[in-house]
């Protein structure tokens, strides 16, 4: 399981909270580094993909919560369409009648 470490105020608390797919009701485990889950990310066309790998910074899943920069709001539109389109794929089809 992808755990990322959590902090006290100053100092390490060796807690650490299970990082997951940010698709809405997927809890497989994935890096915190990872948008989503393997079967999740097949989902994503090509260009939505590029542009959130575009807009990632490595530094946003360091070790260092507080030395760690924000993801930018760049990363976080691309990442919301690329979880927009997945969960577009699987809206279940609407009731008929």
């Amino acid at each position: 399981m992808s755990q990322i470490p959590l902090f006290g105020s100053r100092r390490r608390v060796r807690e650490v909270i299970p990082h997951h797919c940010h698709v809405n009701g997927c809890q497989v485990p994935v890096p915190p580094k990872l948008l989503m889950c393997r079967r999740h990310w097949k989902l994503v066309p090509r260009r939505l993909q590029r542009a959130v790998w575009v807009h990632f910074n490595p530094a946003q899943c360091g070790p260092d919560v507080e030395a760690r920069p924000l993801p930018t709001k760049k990363w976080h539109e691309a990442a919301d369409a690329a979880l927009r389109y997945v969960e577009k794929i699987e809206a279940p089809p609407p009731a008929p009648g």
